[in-house]
């Protein structure tokens, strides 16, 4: 009876046409809710919020913006983690501290929040909960720490995932952020490589390998050039390199990296192998030794 819609987005494009089609599925699942079922979705997202408001069906928004019922309020980013009150209605009902990073988990934390506080569960437990946890698997994932380089690996495959992976490694006192993305499939990546191209400003150097198809067939003149391309096109002057080839990627990082930069692996294919070769590697005595 509770449906929790965090965002909706340009996404899965070997299946919807465009982003209408992806919003008319969104409002014929609020409609089909029981009478008495509720919504709790991100006030923040204007596709969304908007559709919420048409629609009518009782709901609960959150966010970060005025006019959402829960918020987050004087939020303070850390490495890994934030801090920040909540309020409902304009008055305060819980303090959160989270071991996670980003923004986007801010955002996490207030739908869960939002259900739970629905549900008349105890806040104080809700929020001892949430300090707890720790991510799931391949969501920022730490994959280790040599010689002063940390490694970390992230599913986001999409333009929106990237930018929140790369302003939550910005909360970091990295010297570098060093990301290597690798595309997911061939429909992705031509339909959205302006916003590919836009999603990488908070990347110092930037790493683009071959598309995963993901069972695809290639499309012609479609390939991880494209983002490259694009990239290049909204920002000149960055930092970039089009390494198709794993093997490629491992010894370029091996000999570019430094003390104190961040490593950052994303996509939803096996880019992850790459984040787990360089700790491989890098704890042997072959490299930075």
């Amino acid at each position: 009876k509770i449906a929790v819609i965090t965002n909706i987005d340009e996404d899965h494009l070997d299946h919807f046409r465009n982003i209408e089609e992806i919003r008319e599925l969104f409002r014929r699942y609020i409609v089909s809710l029981p009478d008495d079922g509720l919504v709790v979705a991100c006030g923040d997202c204007p596709t969304l919020g908007s559709l919420v408001r048409e629609v009518g069906r009782r709901c609960i928004t959150y966010g970060l913006q005025d006019g959402n019922r829960v918020r987050a309020e004087d939020i303070v980013l850390f490495e890994f983690g934030s801090k920040f009150r909540v309020t409902l209605n304009g008055q305060d009902i819980c303090q959160i501290t989270l071991n996670v990073p980003g923004v986007h988990n801010i955002y996490n934390a207030l739908a869960a929040l939002s259900v739970a506080n629905h549900l008349q569960l105890p806040l104080e437990r809700v929020s001892a909960i949430l300090a707890n946890f720790c991510g799931a698997q391949r969501r920022f994932e730490l994959k280790g720490k040599a010689n002063g380089i940390m490694v970390v690996d992230d599913y986001a495959h999409h333009p929106t995932e990237i930018r929140a992976t790369l302003a939550a490694a910005r909360t970091g006192a990295f010297k570098r952020v060093v990301s290597v993305f690798q595309p997911h499939r061939y429909s992705r990546t031509k339909k959205l490589a302006n916003s590919f191209g836009q999603s990488f400003g908070d990347s110092d150097l930037t790493i683009i390998t071959d598309v995963y198809g993901a069972g695809e067939d290639p499309v012609p003149g479609v390939s991880g050039k494209t983002i490259l391309d694009s990239l290049l096109s909204f920002s000149p002057r960055a930092q970039v390199a089009y390494l198709p080839r794993t093997r490629t990627i491992v010894d370029y990082l091996l000999e570019s990296v430094e003390d104190g930069d961040l490593i950052l692996t994303m996509g939803a294919g096996d880019i992850w192998t790459v984040a787990e070769e360089i700790i491989t590697i890098s704890t042997s005595s072959r490299f930075w030794a």
